[in-house]
């Protein structure tokens, strides 16, 4: 700050006495004519104007010594702040240097690290594959000695039963058609839209649990039928058999759970069904013993139900010919132009992605301690076939052995009673 100042009042001196010079010669001569001595002849005028000029050279030569200094200086201080530049900027460069060498060595480390955990990873499945491979050859081998010790027994199968508890997605209701379909808002889905459930009961033997729409009935019961059956809808906590409910959920796994199940049974005594031909069906790798699908058009109690639906949908049903109408049970065929409409099939896409996740199937040995052989099913991601949507369930896990008649006391069926022929089984 101090040269700054000296520099400043160095140029206005110069300034100031330069002016002085000029206005001394102005309008006016600096030396009288004559023929006297040169320093005789100035006069006061001139040796303002002699004496300006003088001490403005005097001023000016000192301004340039000392710009020449302040320059002497600042190409010092330059140079030495270079040189503490290019000083810091090698240091950085070492430090830099030793840091992309601590970042290579880390590299090679990492490299080393996840050879190591690929070998590891590798030993791993290796021993995993190991593991399942000898775990499929146990339970192989199991099954291989269970079926054959069914068989030289001759056990049969007394009965069958689907055991599904609903989602929290699944609507509370307590009819099978309610429970297991949507609620449509489509006039013409909700009164032609028919359900079927699929269930296993042979090899090569599915029972079908029909239910057409509308139909209210929280249970059914068929005797009479060639394969007795009974289905019915029950809540948790109206049951009485909160335990065992809460049992079968457990081991199935099912985390959201609205507290109803849809159960259906199938009596099969009459038909002395080997119990080795179905746990073989059952624990084969692609088993899908259990299905729900859309049955589109529904089925009809009486003629009149029929006709009143022929009148209402008249294109989404064919007429069947008059004199081959059955009383009951009317089994209307669709129009092969007619699929399934876009409304409905949605909504009941959505509902099998989600009221459905896991479920039981059981089959009880005919055998007074009453052996159960349980198992495990999961739903399948839902799929169209022949123009209408099916969700089935398919078995995963070993299967789970006891001994105990509580699902023969929850349905509650009236099965038909024991021939002798089938007492000694």
């Amino acid at each position: 700050m101090k040269l700054l100042t000296t520099t400043a009042f160095l140029n206005l001196a110069l300034l100031i006495i330069g002016a002085t010079a000029t206005l001394s010669a102005f309008g006016g001569s600096t030396w009288r004519e004559g023929n006297d001595p040169l320093l005789q002849r100035i006069n006061r005028r001139g040796w303002l104007s002699l004496s300006c000029l003088l001490l403005a050279l005097a001023i000016g030569i000192k301004k340039e010594i000392r710009t020449e200094e302040q320059d002497t200086q600042t190409r010092a201080l330059s140079d030495q702040q270079q040189q503490k530049l290019s000083k810091e900027l090698g240091d950085s460069r070492l430090r830099l240097d030793r840091a992309n060498d601590a970042l290579s060595n880390l590299h090679l480390q990492l490299n080393d690290s996840q050879e190591r955990l690929n070998e590891q990873k590798k030993s791993m499945n290796d021993l995993r594959q190991s593991v399942t491979s000898a775990r499929e050859d146990l339970s192989g081998q199991r099954n291989a000695n269970l079926i054959t010790a069914m068989a030289s027994s001759d056990q049969r199968v007394k009965d069958v039963t689907f055991f599904l508890p609903l989602t929290s997605a699944a609507r509370t209701a307590e009819d099978a058609i309610e429970t297991l379909l949507p609620k449509f808002n489509v006039e013409s889905c909700r009164d032609l839209t028919g359900l079927e459930v699929l269930v296993l009961t042979q090899d090569s033997n599915v029972q079908r649990f029909t239910y057409r729409a509308g139909d209210k009935s929280k249970e059914h019961n068929n005797p009479e039928q060639s394969f007795p059956n009974a289905d019915m809808v029950e809540h948790q906590e109206t049951s009485g058999d909160i335990e065992l409910f809460n049992a079968v959920n457990a081991i199935l796994g099912q985390k959201s759970w609205n507290k109803y199940v849809y159960m259906a049974e199938v009596y099969t005594l009459h038909h002395l069904d080997s119990a080795a031909t179905l746990y073989a069906a059952l624990s084969a790798p692609d088993s899908h013993p259990v299905a729900i699908r859309v049955q589109w058009p529904t089925s009809f109690a009486t003629k009149d139900d029929y006709e009143k639906a022929i009148e209402k949908y008249p294109s989404s049903i064919k007429p069947i010919a008059p004199e081959s109408i059955p009383l009951t049970d009317v089994e209307p065929q669709p129009l092969r132009d007619n699929s399934y409409p876009a409304a409905c099939a949605k909504q009941v896409k959505r509902y099998f992605e989600t009221a459905f996740d896991k479920a039981m199937l059981i089959i009880t040995l005919n055998q007074p301690q009453n052996e159960s052989i349980a198992f495990k099913l999961k739903a399948l991601t839902p799929r169209l076939d022949h123009g209408v949507w099916e969700v089935e369930f398919a078995t995963f896990g070993s299967p789970d052995f006891s001994a105990s008649d509580s699902f023969t006391s929850i349905m509650g069926a009236d099965w038909p009673p024991v021939k002798p022929s089938e007492a000694g089984h």
